[in-house]
């Protein structure tokens, strides 16, 4: 299923990194790791970046903004 889902992703919007990510962790988690190779490879083919996972916390009233990837930055809101 999920890797139906990540092929849809990829047919409705090719330009966004999101189905790509999707294809290659499904192929990771089955340990299909040319295919992962594979996917990764053609995102860099097309100069794809993965989008940053983010999170936010509030402390204290004080909303802040983690995100995870390459350039990681710290903000607070």
């Amino acid at each position: 299923m999920a890797k139906h889902v990540a092929r849809k992703l990829l047919v409705l919007n090719p330009q966004d990194s999101a189905g790509y990510v999707q294809l290659s962790n499904t192929y990771a988690a089955l340990k299909r790791w040319d295919d992962v190779l594979n996917v990764r490879r053609k995102m860099k083919a097309l100069k794809m970046n993965k989008e940053p996972g983010c999170s936010m916390i509030e402390v204290d009233g004080v909303v802040h903004e983690f995100l995870a990837g390459e350039g990681m930055i710290l903000e607070q809101i």
